[in-house]
């Protein structure tokens, strides 16, 4: 959704948007990044491309063509969220009604804090979209886009995602000491 909405009734209008996972008080924050624009209309016209309908007219896309899917599976999956801080269940809400609007069926499942981080949001899972922050306003960021992006290793990834150039950028990164090289 609008990242104005998620701060505003989700957060009690405390937070900063950002269009990265790097804060900006550390030297790898890139300020030129240009954002996605947050636009159903352009979401509900790339799934349509993909081969997402709904053709039986219950608000709720079904699968038409879509590899690894078989016709008329509806768009439907759990969406799961730590119950405490409030926040994220809030989050998780918002991230659900904003789906609808385009036909996808987020059912949101908030669950004990140490469990979301213990077992659901965790490489053996196998859960599908989570909820979750990280505050990190001391260290470079190297840990968490490893931790969350690399196909294999001590870090083993929890986002189930695996692509060979991140794997290949993430190890420059870790050999690479020179900021100024890190941070061209």
């Amino acid at each position: 959704k609008d990242k104005i909405v998620l701060i505003g009734p989700t957060a009690a209008g405390i937070g900063s948007i950002y269009d990265t996972l790097t804060h900006p008080s550390l030297p790898e924050f890139n300020a030129d990044l240009t954002p996605y624009p947050y636009d159903p209309a352009r979401a509900s016209e790339l799934l349509a491309e993909l081969g997402w309908a709904d053709e039986d007219g219950d608000g709720t896309l079904e699968a038409y063509g879509v590899e690894g899917f078989e016709d008329g599976t509806p768009f439907v999956f759990e969406l799961g969220a730590p119950a405490n801080p409030p926040l994220y269940g809030a989050v998780a809400q918002v991230v659900q009604q904003n789906l609808l609007q385009i036909g996808v069926q987020a059912n949101v499942n908030l669950i004990d804090f140490g469990v979301f981080f213990s077992e659901y949001l965790s490489a053996t899972s196998d859960y599908v979209a989570g909820v979750s922050g990280w505050f990190n306003l001391l260290f470079p960021p190297q840990g968490e886009f490893e931790t969350g992006y690399e196909s294999s290793g001590p870090n083993t990834q929890y986002i189930h995602w695996s692509n060979a150039e991140v794997d290949e950028l993430l190890l420059q990164a870790r050999s690479t000491f020179d900021p100024s090289e890190r941070n061209p």
